[in-house]
């Protein structure tokens, strides 16, 4: 499965674009929260459209926005393009992702599961030793 994301350049973020509008800027309401003084709050609208086409749309920054150079208000965004946003650049791209399996549930009536927590198994103590524990899954029959 193909999925469209915004890769910071220079930088080891990415953001997945979902579909529909996804707002961008330094709010942590906004969908891709991008903490960089050169961003407005609310900085711009990017819509991912059925189709698999985006569009973005400056939200009167401060700053600007801009595609490939170019200062834009409303602009389509193709894959390979460079995204600007005040002074952060982002590089539209297409990732392919594993399907996700679905996960069948079996009858009740084979099999049971049931998760336990088995305390010794833990090693270590205070929050590292809380934030190791694993759970144990078993089965009976």
């Amino acid at each position: 499965m193909e999925r469209l994301v915004l890769s910071w350049v220079g930088k080891p973020v990415a953001y997945e674009l979902m579909p529909g509008l996804n707002r961008v800027g330094r709010n942590p309401t906004n969908d891709c929260r991008v903490p960089d003084a050169s961003l407005s709050s609310f900085h711009c609208e990017i819509t991912l459209n059925p189709d698999n086409t985006l569009r973005v749309r400056d939200l009167a920054s401060t700053n600007g926005t801009f595609v490939d150079g170019l200062q834009v208000m409303d602009s389509e965004v193709k894959p390979g393009e460079i995204l600007r946003m005040g002074s952060v650049e982002f590089a539209l791209e297409r990732v392919t992702v594993a399907e996700p399996q679905p996960v069948l549930a079996g009858d009740a009536s084979e099999s049971a599961e049931s998760w336990t927590h088995d305390e010794s198994d833990v090693k270590a103590k205070g929050l590292f030793g809380k934030l190791t524990q694993t759970l144990k899954i078993t089965f009976k029959r």
